[in-house]
């Protein structure tokens, strides 16, 4: 039985990226994902595997109630993003579980300027 879900997309200040909003919690206890390629969704998130799938998308990030989604260049979001919109709804009306192992979060090395 699929589970009642609904979802907008929003803009966000990168154009690259569109922001897919549910009115249910993906997440939880302050978790994140990010992804940028569908081996590290692999194990992980098998929304964000089957994301990568789409040949435009180059990252997926998943924060509390949101899955934000970035593309490639190739094409305009005016042109996939109700594509990807109704595939991420479907997923959430058909899967409870979004993200199967939380990945580590990255290691961001600063380096001191010289």
């Amino acid at each position: 039985m699929k589970r009642p879900v609904t979802m907008y997309a929003e803009s966000t200040p990168n154009p690259a990226t569109m922001k897919f909003v549910a009115d249910v919690m993906l997440v939880t206890d302050g978790n994140t994902a990010e992804y940028v390629n569908q081996q590290e969704a692999k194990g992980s998130s098998s929304l964000a595997e089957a994301l990568f799938n789409f040949p435009f998308v180059s990252g997926v990030f998943i924060a509390s109630n949101f899955i934000a989604i970035t593309k490639t260049e190739a094409l305009q979001w005016e042109y996939v993003s109700e594509e990807l919109k109704a595939f991420v709804l479907d997923w959430l009306q058909n899967n409870e579980v979004i993200i199967e192992n939380v990945p580590e979060e990255r290691e961001v090395e600063i380096r001191e300027g010289k």
